[in-house]
């Protein structure tokens, strides 16, 4: 994990079994609320998506603001983009948000209030958090709220709630839509869900946004 002291270049990272160390340093202020990112398929630390939620968190100057870094176990490894994300990313992401429950529950332990905790993810990293809260709720702890930015459609919509992002992973689960027709999730999966520039006949294109060629695997 990556955790950030007021600048984006000023930074400190821990392994997921040592994060709760950083309770005992400068960084957490238990008066703000505490938001933690991560970044979804071909992510990195200094990507757009990372960048500009974490960036505006530290701007704003009102939370505590750490990055879930899964760069590598994310990354297009493998001989096509297709593989690399149906056979790398998408079961480390399965793996990763069981694993970062056990994080959450040490930060808990270690002093970190969790009523104050709003975890964000893009594509995979809303399942990811999804997954993490699902198995928070298994021990008896309900995270408050989950932001999905367009979660991840393939290899997971179709899948049973407790494996992906869902409406009970949270408290709050806002879930939003920007590429249901893509790549995105199709299905309204969260308490509340926001469906940007899309209408009903058809999608509007991002601006900006880059479209790859995707093949949905065999279920």
């Amino acid at each position: 994990m990556r955790f950030y002291f007021s600048l984006f270049e000023n930074f400190k990272e821990l392994p997921l079994g040592e994060a709760h160390d950083i309770m005992s340093a400068e960084w957490y202020n238990d008066t703000r609320s505490t938001v933690v990112f991560c970044h979804g398929f071909t992510g990195n630390p200094n990507g757009p998506a990372v960048t500009g939620v974490v960036r505006a968190y530290l701007e704003r100057g009102e939370s505590n603001v750490a990055l879930l870094n899964w760069e590598h176990l994310a990354a297009d490894t493998m001989s096509s983009f297709t593989s690399s994300y149906v056979k790398w990313a998408a079961p480390n992401a399965r793996q990763l948000g069981v694993r970062f429950a056990e994080t959450v529950a040490n930060l808990s332990d270690a002093g970190m209030n969790l009523s104050n905790l709003v975890l964000i993810g893009h594509s995979l990293g809303a399942h990811i958090f999804g997954i993490t809260g699902n198995n928070l709720r298994l021990s008896g702890i309900l995270l408050p709220s989950i932001i999905g930015l367009d979660p991840a459609a393939v290899g997971f919509e179709n899948k049973p709630a407790v494996l992906r992002l869902n409406s009970e992973s949270a408290s709050l689960v806002a879930v939003v839509h920007t590429d249901p027709s893509k790549y995105g999730c199709r299905a309204a999966i969260g308490t509340i869900d926001f469906w940007p520039n899309f209408r009903h006949l058809g999608p509007v294109r991002q601006p900006g946004f880059v479209y790859y060629r995707f093949m949905q695997p065999p279920s």
